[in-house]
């Protein structure tokens, strides 16, 4: 009697049937018999794609190969699976590996920006793999205001210094990604340098002759700066067109600033971060406006033996061009002021209570730019002295006989006290005894009858 022994043909079964894994992952592809034959073992063979390496033949429950990729297209490796048990083999199962590129990744690099200016980072895939999309992540910030994750090829993104005054850092982690793939990773970090503020205080406006103390800020980077001016004035810090910013400093404008009228002055900071950093020498220019000073002038001073009226006449200039006389001191009256050119003129009346007296007139050129105007007005003043005049009443006409004696009563008043009498008219011989005042008799003699003495 012969015996035959018909033993079982094994399944075999592979979990996933197709996998889609990126270059550089393990297969993981479980194989299991379904119809579960005792002592079923497993063997595959392999079929790959020229760009893919690491799959080879072998055999066990399960496929754990490390396939890597090495060019920018998807490759294929195709794993034929046997099952055997007790000599005998199963129908053989394919299992298909696709093993997509991953995408590498380079960027422009890291950047120093000043606050306030706009990021421009640009990722690139050197292996040029399709579809490869970025993405990136803030991975760390300090210091730095408006720093936000996203997508796509640039990073444009203005970045602030936070407090306005220290350097702030970011670092932005960019990936590279096509399907399911996550390529190369690297990190860009972005340094931002504060900028500065500079404020020179706006536009001025000075008088002739006044300086001008200087104001403004700086803020930011740094505190520290210079005034200067193309004008010929100076500032006081230094005697020269150039100051020190935040030292009370004072400008004195100069013959051509004042010619001008005007004059510019610029406040500079200092370079925050270098010749070589990225933000720029940041100044500030206002307009110094210098106002003409009123200049006003009078006759010298004199003195006038007590008249009726007094004709007074000045000239105004610089600025001015109105201007007018008025009583400073004295009881007397002033007609209005008249201006021709720069000529005004006035006339004074004299009031009793002047004489003896010192009148003081003062010619007054108008502000010259209004009261909102930094000049004021200006003036010079003149002293007349008035005199009191001589005064004599000499008596009353007087008829007197030949060889007779006519006693003469005069009197003299106002700023004189002696005086003398003499012959003003008339014939013949006379003679005078007791002939200066204030003696008053006189002796007259005529051949000629009576005269009047």
């Amino acid at each position: 009697m012969i015996t035959v022994t018909v033993d079982p043909v094994p399944d075999v079964l592979a979990t996933p049937s197709t996998e889609n894994i990126c270059s550089g992952a393990t297969t993981a592809i479980a194989l299991s018999n379904p119809n579960s034959v005792v002592g079923t073992i497993y063997a595959w063979t392999v079929v790959a794609d020229a760009n893919i390496t690491g799959a080879s033949d072998d055999n066990g429950s399960s496929i754990n190969q490390m396939l890597t990729n090495t060019s920018n297209v998807s490759g294929l490796v195709t794993y034929t699976i046997v099952p055997t048990a007790s000599g005998c083999n199963g129908l053989p199962i394919n299992v298909s590996v696709v093993v997509d590129p991953v995408p590498t990744i380079a960027t422009t690099g890291d950047e120093v920006l000043c606050s306030g200016e706009t990021t421009n980072i640009m990722a690139s895939n050197p292996n040029s793999v399709a579809g490869t999309a970025y993405s990136w992540t803030v991975f760390s910030s300090t210091n730095v205001t408006n720093a936000t994750a996203g997508t796509g090829d640039r990073i444009n993104q203005t970045l602030t210094s936070t407090d306005g005054i220290n350097v702030g850092t970011v670092v932005y982690q960019i990936t590279a990604s096509s399907g399911i793939c996550i390529g190369g990773m690297e990190n860009v970090t972005v340094t931002v340098n504060p900028d500065v503020n500079v404020d020179s205080g706006g536009d001025q406006v000075v008088c002739e002759g006044s300086p001008l103390s200087l104001g403004g800020s700086i803020t930011g980077g740094t505190t520290n700066g210079t005034w200067s001016t193309i004008g010929d004035g100076v500032f006081d810090d230094t005697g020269t067109n150039t100051g020190v910013f935040g030292t009370s400093t004072v400008y004195t404008p100069g013959p051509t600033d004042i010619s001008n009228g005007s004059v510019d002055i610029t406040l500079t900071a200092n370079d925050v971060d270098g010749p070589g950093g990225p933000c720029p020498i940041r100044d500030d220019v206002f307009t110094l406006t210098i106002n003409p000073i009123a200049l006003v002038t009078v006759m010298p001073d004199f003195a006038i033996c007590e008249p009726v009226t007094i004709p007074v006449t000045g000239t105004i200039g610089g600025g001015a061009t109105l201007g007018a006389w008025s009583v400073s001191s004295g009881s007397g009256s002033l007609s209005a002021s008249s201006i021709s050119g720069g000529t005004v003129q006035s006339t004074y009346t004299l009031d009793p209570g002047d004489v003896n007296t010192v009148v003081v007139l003062r010619l007054t050129a108008l502000d010259p730019d209004g009261p909102a105007g930094p000049c004021t007005n200006v003036f010079e003043e003149l002293f007349i002295t008035i005199d009191e005049s001589a005064k004599v009443f000499a008596s009353n006409d007087q008829a007197i006989c030949e060889d007779a004696v006519a006693t003469l009563n005069a009197t003299i008043t106002g700023s004189v006290s002696t005086g003398s009498w003499s012959i003003v008219g008339g014939t013949g011989a006379v003679s005078y005894t007791h002939l200066t005042l204030p003696t008053t008799s006189a002796l007259c003699r005529s051949r000629w009858g009576a005269v009047p003495v």
